[in-house]
């Protein structure tokens, strides 16, 4: 495997791997295996991103036909590194600024010797998601030939001084919905621009009966897929489902599907079915009678797309302009504030509301969600950048 090569374009992101589960990875892995361009992925050893452990072999490799390089990086002291983020909220000078993103890592000094070294030999690097040491001390590196998906989203993170120069230096933005566009031109500027490239979406056909059967559920449920975690909202909508529950005479149980990162205790109703493969997540799709998605901090939801996909409405959090900018496009979903409208939400979408909404949902992704589109339009945003880079 020849490690550059003119003809190749790199990606750079924090972790890459058919084990990895995050959507800035996701979409990383899906746009390298559908590319038309050969692509070389250059990332950390890790599979967790809150330690960085170093966990694949270095050097290259091939995943799912795709040219993989990987790079030895820092672990994290999260206990410090949470200390830091508290301080970093409040105010501190660029270089405190710095030496928080280099605990926020992944630091791979190596990976950025061979952005150095060989950066040129890429046709363009484009760079997965604006918030990880990856892109911030890689990027520079190669500025000429940088494209960025910022992947950016309402987090605090995005106010820190040390990211006004910083983002004046990609030569291409390729974002995933307006609304990311929109957040990125009222942060920096109003002339910063790009190409709007969303994604695409592969739905299989789900098999309901087998999930029920292999996990035991028989009751009607609402289906949770993704990181389950307090930042992506799990806490919350625990919560809130623990008070729809008391509240509900027949209620739904909910189904929770991906990495644990929190303790789920012994809720009622509540079951946790691990990670599922490909083919288990579109059969619980199936099964499912809606689909919720929690998190605040969403630069596009690929897991709504899929449950639309699988015509399931969808049921996000009112505190997302993304998710509901899209729930309102596609007419296929609604969204909640607190435990009464995620109560009334949910009730609603039991009937003949939901069955529409979800039908909806699915006209929608068959129009608008094309990889063909998606491919076309991030790799001419690439060849634009890999032109003027020679030029």
């Amino acid at each position: 495997m020849s490690q550059t090569s003119s003809s190749r374009v790199a990606f750079v992101v924090p972790r890459y791997g058919l084990e990895v589960v995050g959507g800035a990875e996701r979409l990383a892995r899906e746009l390298a295996e559908r590319s038309t361009i050969p692509v070389t992925v250059l990332t950390s050893r890790a599979q967790d991103y809150q330690t960085w452990k170093n966990v694949y072999p270095e050097g290259p490799c091939v995943v799912n036909g795709v040219d993989v390089i990987r790079f030895t990086a820092q672990e994290r002291d999260v206990a410090r590194f949470d200390r830091r983020s508290e301080r970093i909220r409040f105010g501190v000078d660029a270089s405190e600024q710095e030496r928080w993103m280099q605990e926020q890592g992944p630091y791979a000094p190596a990976l950025y010797e061979h952005l150095r070294a060989h950066g040129a030999t890429y046709r363009a690097v484009a760079f997965f998601t604006y918030l990880y040491a990856t892109s911030y001390f890689g990027l520079p590196l190669v500025e000429q030939r940088s494209v960025l998906l910022p992947l950016a989203h309402h987090e605090w993170m995005l106010g820190l001084s040390m990211w006004d120069p910083w983002f004046a230096r990609p030569r291409a933005f390729v974002f995933m919905t307006e609304e990311e566009r929109a957040l990125l031109r009222r942060r920096f500027s109003q002339e910063l621009d790009g190409t709007i490239c969303g994604v695409g979406v592969d739905a299989l056909v789900g098999d309901a009966a087998s999930f029920r059967e292999t996990f035991d559920i028989q009751r009607d449920f609402a289906l949770y897929v993704g990181r389950i975690d307090e930042s992506k909202g799990c806490g919350e909508l625990l919560d809130f489902y623990d008070a729809y529950r008391d509240q509900t005479a027949a209620p739904v149980d909910l189904v929770m599907a991906g990495p644990k990162h929190m303790q789920l205790s012994n809720r009622a109703g509540v079951h946790y079915v691990g990670v599922l493969d490909e083919q288990a997540k579109w059969d619980a799709l199936a099964a499912a009678s809606l689909f919720v998605m929690p998190s605040s901090y969403e630069s596009l939801s690929i897991a709504v797309l899929e449950a639309w996909a699988a015509a399931r409405p969808a049921l996000v959090s009112a505190t997302s302009e993304v998710l509901v900018a899209q729930s309102r496009r596609s007419n296929g979903g609604l969204w909640y504030r607190d435990a009464l409208s995620f109560r009334i939400a949910i009730e609603t979408m039991r009937g003949e509301t939901g069955r529409t909404l979800g039908l909806q949902g699915r006209r929608y992704v068959e129009r608008e969600c094309s990889w063909k589109k998606s491919i076309s339009l991030f790799e001419s945003a690439l060849e634009a950048v890999a032109a003027q880079a020679v030029s």
